[in-house]
């Protein structure tokens, strides 16, 4: 194999590397969501789309997400449901340009998620999946 051609695997490999991930590492999103376990209540009216949004004291279990390479979504739902069988509303939608490193930050994120809500202390066995 020349020269050019180790060249050609090695700029493949990267880029299918590159193609193939997810913005937030599966062992990363199972930390986070793991961090996550408890009930919060929202601080402010969250625009959920669609023209509805999520009321100020509201109550929720919330859950993060990140299928795609670019983004890692946050999603809600009432925290006295069981989270396989209710539609989560999206509250927050976080794309690789929103972190500084355009690489995700758990800090950065749980910024965030601070700003929209606060943990409600001694309700946690309601968001347990």
């Amino acid at each position: 194999m020349n020269k050019s051609s180790a060249t050609l695997w090695v700029a493949v490999a990267m880029l299918l590397a590159d193609c193939s991930g997810k913005f937030v590492k599966e062992k990363q999103l199972d930390a986070l969501n793991r961090n996550l376990i408890g009930v919060y209540k929202a601080s402010t009216d969250i625009d959920i789309g669609n023209g509805k949004s999520l009321p100020k004291g509201d109550m929720v279990c919330l859950y993060a997400s990140s299928t795609e390479k670019d983004s890692v979504k946050l999603y809600a739902y009432p925290y006295r449901e069981v989270r396989e069988e209710v539609l989560p509303s999206n509250v927050l939608y976080m794309f690789k340009e929103d972190f500084g490193s355009k690489k995700f930050d758990q800090q950065v994120f749980e910024k965030k998620i601070s700003e929209r809500f606060s943990r409600v202390e001694g309700e946690e066995a309601y968001c347990r999946k």
